[in-house]
């Protein structure tokens, strides 16, 4: 007489997930942008009414705690020359993965926060230039007779912040 014997034994292992909290943000491609407006070539023409640049984009790396969002601000820490306004606009990012918010559009710059993105949770968008929120910045003229020629220095500083 023949008998089979079977048998079977389970073991587990709890492993543990642990995601700290980040909030990178990078400025790409290094070095500053010249806002430059050209002179008139004929006597009572008026200056470039704007000057722009669209060559910088912000990088992010993002992980949130549950149920919450950050947003990118932007301010300038200096005095912007009388007559003139900066402002700056973050396209949506189309690169990278994850929720990584949305424009508010062109913003006035001031020396307080102004948000640029909005509604970024757990997202990343790809690190170098052409890659995540490409900025465009507009430089005006907002009254002639406070104009002065020369050349001046402003810093728009961005923060990553929690909402």
């Amino acid at each position: 007489m023949a008998s089979t014997c079977m048998a079977q034994t389970t073991g587990t292992v709890t492993a543990g997930v642990n995601l700290p909290l980040v909030a990178l943000l990078d400025i790409e491609p290094v070095g500053g942008i010249t806002l430059a407006f050209t002179a008139p070539s004929e006597a009572g023409a008026i200056l470039g009414s704007s000057a722009t640049d669209n060559t910088k984009w912000i990088n992010v790396s993002s992980a949130v705690s549950s149920g919450l969002t950050r947003r990118i601000t932007a301010r300038i820490s200096s005095t912007l020359p009388s007559g003139f306004q900066l402002r700056v606009q973050a396209a949506n990012a189309s690169t990278g993965a994850g929720t990584r918010g949305t424009s508010s559009g062109a913003v006035l710059l001031t020396n307080v926060d102004q948000t640029i993105v909005n509604g970024i949770a757990g997202a990343y968008t790809l690190s170098g230039s052409g890659n995540g929120y490409n900025l465009t910045y507009s430089l005006s003229i907002q009254s002639y007779s406070l104009l002065k020629s020369g050349t001046s220095t402003v810093t728009v500083v961005y923060t990553l912040q929690d909402n």
